[in-house]
């Protein structure tokens, strides 16, 4: 919703700053053969309460990139998220 809605909330005429910055954090990583195993792309909801560590943990011991998914959105929740969780597992 940052890139594509709350207009009010990043237009300086209905507020002093921006309340939203649809800037995405983007980091790019040459890929490893043999040593990278997945990629966890998510929302601030999951990286809020759990760290990188943690998340690629869990990630690891699911079944599936579906099931790692689910898990990492039910344990986000469970640690009390206040903001949206949304997570993608890709498995190399």
């Amino acid at each position: 919703s940052r890139g594509l809605g709350d207009y009010s909330f990043k237009d300086p005429r209905f507020c002093r700053a921006p309340l939203l910055d649809a800037t995405p954090d983007v980091v790019e990583v040459d890929l490893v053969r043999g040593v990278d195993e997945l990629i966890i792309m998510a929302s601030d909801g999951l990286w809020d309460v759990l760290t990188s560590q943690q998340a690629v943990d869990m990630a690891r011991a699911a079944p599936s990139s579906q099931l790692a998914s689910d898990l990492l959105v039910r344990e986000a929740i469970a640690c009390g998220s206040q903001d949206n969780v949304t997570v993608l597992v890709v498995r190399l």
